[in-house]
């Protein structure tokens, strides 16, 4: 009953713009209703099946004058409708969620109706006025996208059709030498048709088409240059399972190469002069994509394109950072073309970019300063020897000053930085003397900021995995005497997590397993068994993170080969216990996506929300210096070991001078077993 009364008000109020939202409320309820296999379900009698393609569906993807005014006056907000699933409640996007729908039990017979009703309106269009007979076809796209989405079957009824409208209808419309203003909108579809289809075309389709998709770049309309930049972006990213069961790129790099490499100075050139949509991130971020993509391939023009990248931070971004997108995937694309230049040597880089990042600086541009310290950060790190000593000098003076740090935006990025001057301690060893103290007082100021705390043992993770320890050993007992008295002022999961991560690190990085247990009794006699049992055991298993949890094993072991802990059966079973459950990092992704996502809003570590604005940090993807040292969820502390067995190894060459006391306890973890059965096998 339901279900007829939505229908009878669908077929009421017919087309009228008025009755958009409630049109896109009913279809919705239809989508809902077919999705449930029921009894007597009126969507399995083939008859209500035409009738609702007929009325329903057929109506209601034709776009309408309102959607013709919207492509050509507000570009943008049309893209964000069309491909960025902010349609979600237009009548079109609700017409090609009920086909969806429909398929999932009546696959063959929808797409029969509809291939039917594809092919009148491929007549109608013969026959109408230009402007009506564009829109028939512009509906027609849509149809057979909405035909080819996701649905349960597995025959090859549907991957047909979209090869054959492909071939008849979409591929002649994109080799067309002419772009006629009023087929503009046919030509966008087309092109979204490829987009959205191309994992269910065949691949000779989509190479043999990409030449013509490239070359609608040039194109003056805002839509249709997006719409090929966002097919280049995502069909330059297409991966499939390979032999192996890894997955892999669909195209290698040089087979891409003839069909993007030409896009990049027109779309850099877009970005440049502001032209249709200002500061256009789908543009930026396809840039990223093909670059990355090409890798080795697109060192010929990496240079040119840092060139005219350094132009657009200093010209177009830097006096009005309007789109945060854009400006993350044009830093995120001056990441990857360092990482192609700097390490070929390539003396020109340092000329082209520092510039353009020192005009960022001087202006005081805050949305743009977190990425320029990423980046300058990568740039010492892939430099062997920096030819321009000097300025990296005065640079560190500069990074540590106190206004920088006030904006918690800029604190991870000058953490990041710091670390590559770390990492080159050889060369900066005097300035980084001369200054480790104000380094240790940013620390403090990190430490005891609402919204730092997480920075404050970051920028401690950097220097006790780089620095010698006669950098910093006599500030590290007054770091650890502030993190205790921090700690012990109010409970801090979080805090403590980080807290227990850098003194693993620290441990591990030790040649003597008693420099930790010796620095804490100085503090306070007993202090190393009361942080074990209160602090280290209970927050070590919180870390899920894969790359941090790694540290927490590394240091643990190593912890326990201390005389405090392996002479206390007490102490060292439950230290036994807790390594053994760190040592299970099967399902890392899910571990990984709990750590960074869902964790923190069940424990209710989010950042608190602030009245004023604030500059926010976000990690570039591309900054770090060699592949394996980023996961995209950041830094990689001990890269050298990616395996488990190479942490199981690690962990049985820590423990095996005190492998007869953990045998002599009561009972050993099963897990803990493994480290010496792996060895054996």
């Amino acid at each position: 009953r339901c279900t007829k009364s939505v229908w009878d008000l669908l077929t009421a109020i017919g087309q009228r713009e008025e009755f958009d939202s409630l049109a896109g409320a009913g279809i919705a309820f239809l989508t809902a209703a077919s999705r449930t296999e029921w009894e007597s379900s009126p969507f399995q009698d083939p008859t209500a099946l035409q009738a609702i393609c007929e009325h329903i569906v057929l109506p209601n993807m034709k776009s309408r004058p309102s959607d013709v005014e919207l492509f050509l006056e507000s570009p943008q907000e049309y893209i964000v409708r069309d491909v960025e699933g902010g349609d979600e409640e237009t009548r079109r996007r609700s017409a090609m969620d009920l086909v969806r729908a429909l398929r999932r039990f009546s696959n063959a017979k929808v797409c029969e109706v509809l291939s039917t009703y594809a092919g009148q309106l491929l007549e109608q269009a013969k026959s109408a006025n230009e402007e009506q007979a564009l829109l028939c076809l512009d509906a027609c796209v849509h149809v057979v996208i909405a035909m080819a989405g996701p649905a349960n079957t597995a025959d090859g009824l549907n991957a047909s059709i979209v090869e054959q409208f492909f071939t008849s209808q979409v591929a002649p419309e994109l080799q067309a030498e002419q772009l006629p203003k009023q087929r503009e909108l046919l030509r966008a579809s087309c092109l979204k048709f490829v987009t959205v289809l191309r994992t269910v075309l065949p691949a000779p389709c989509v190479l043999g088409i990409l030449p013509s998709v490239s070359k609608h770049i040039l194109a003056e309309n805002p839509v249709i240059h997006t719409y090929a930049a966002l097919c280049a972006n995502l069909v330059s990213s297409m991966q499939e399972p390979g032999q192996d069961g890894q997955r892999r790129n669909r195209f290698d790099a040089q087979t891409l190469r003839p069909c993007l490499a030409p896009m990049v100075m027109p779309m850099l050139q877009i970005l440049a002069d502001g032209r249709g949509i200002p500061q256009n991130e789908w543009v930026a971020r396809a840039l990223v994509a093909i670059i990355s993509s090409l890798e080795a391939a697109a060192v010929e023009i990496a240079a040119p394109t840092l060139q005219a990248l350094a132009r657009v931070i200093a010209d177009v971004l830097a006096p009005r950072p309007a789109n945060a997108e854009c400006c993350h995937a044009v830093f995120e694309c001056c990441s990857v073309l360092l990482k192609l230049l700097v390490p070929a040597g390539a003396p020109e880089v340092e000329g082209i970019f520092l510039p353009a990042l020192g005009r960022v600086w001087e202006q005081g541009v805050e949305e743009l300063l977190p990425y320029c310290f990423q980046v300058l950060g990568l740039v010492l790190d892939l430099t062997p020897s920096p030819s321009q000593c000097t300025i990296y000098v005065e640079l560190f003076r500069r990074v540590l000053a106190e206004d920088l740090w006030r904006l918690p935006g800029n604190v991870p990025g000058i953490i990041r930085l710091l670390r590559a001057y770390f990492a080159k301690h050889a060369v900066f060893g005097t300035v980084l003397r001369d200054g480790m103290q104000t380094v240790f007082e940013r620390f403090q100021y990190a430490l005891g900021h609402q919204k730092l705390g997480g920075s404050a043992f970051a920028l401690l993770n950097a220097i006790l995995r780089y620095l010698p320890p006669d950098f910093y050993h006599q500030y590290f007992h007054i770091a650890i005497t502030l993190s205790l008295g921090h700690l012990q002022g109010k409970k801090y999961p979080e805090l403590e997590k980080e807290f227990v991560i850098s003194m693993s690190l620290f441990v591990w990085m030790q040649q003597d397993p008693q420099a930790l247990p010796r620095m804490l009794e100085q503090i306070q006699p007993g202090l190393l068994l009361q942080i074990v049992k209160n602090i280290w055991l209970p927050s070590a298993p919180k870390v899920l993170l894969l790359q941090r949890r790694k540290v927490c094993v590394v240091g643990l072991a190593r912890l326990m080969t201390c005389t405090e802990i392996h002479s206390n059966p007490q102490v060292l079973g439950p230290c036994c216990e807790c390594l053994a459950g760190l040592l299970k990092w099967r399902n890392a992704g899910l571990m990984c996506w709990l750590s960074s996502v869902l964790l923190p809003k069940l424990l209710g570590d989010e950042p608190t929300k602030v009245s004023q604005y604030e500059t926010t940090f976000v990690r570039l993807y591309h900054c770090e210096p060699a592949p394996g040292l980023s996961t995209g969820l950041g830094w990689d502390m001990l890269p050298e070991i990616q395996e488990r067995a190479t942490g199981l190894q690690v962990v049985r060459e820590a423990l095996d001078p005190i492998r007869p006391a953990i045998q002599a306890l009561e009972k050993m973890p099963p897990s803990l077993a493994e480290v010496w059965q792996s060895a054996a096998n």
